[in-house]
């Protein structure tokens, strides 16, 4: 089991890399609406993006 310290720790480099990688975080709840929406229309995103 982790400390506190040490998730405080790794969170910090988990955002120094996203901060690199210009990734935004966002809330779990804007995540798993996005990526319901992808599963849902995959297909169709899929089929638009090679015309």
């Amino acid at each position: 089991m982790s400390s506190k310290e040490e998730k405080e720790k790794i969170f910090n480099e988990l955002k120094e890399k996203f901060d690199k990688l210009n990734i935004e975080i966002t809330l779990k709840e804007k995540f798993e609406k996005k990526f319901n929406d992808y599963k849902e229309n995959w297909e169709t995103l899929i089929e638009n993006a090679m015309d």
